[in-house]
């Protein structure tokens, strides 16, 4: 991501606290609903996150399963590793 260059006040993404400080405001920041009329184009922040739920499942369940296999084998059935 590119720096912020506060010499010449641009701002290549969102930095509230650094705005804040460049303007001498409070650090709030207000998104505008979509709905919003007279004023700047609401709707604007996106949000995305990824879903790995699956791939957490399968490594989790997948070392829980090995764990399982060496405690059976250590325990019960008495074998060295």
């Amino acid at each position: 991501m590119p720096e912020n260059h506060l010499q010449n006040e641009t701002f290549s993404y969102r930095d509230v606290v650094k705005m804040s400080e460049l303007t001498g405001s409070s650090p709030i920041f207000v998104d505008a609903v979509e709905t919003f009329k007279g004023g700047p184009a609401g709707g604007q922040t996106r949000v995305t996150l990824r879903n790995e739920h699956l791939s957490y499942i399968i490594t989790w369940y997948t070392l829980s399963g090995f764990t399982s296999l060496l405690w059976y084998r250590k325990f019960i059935m008495r074998k060295s590793l």
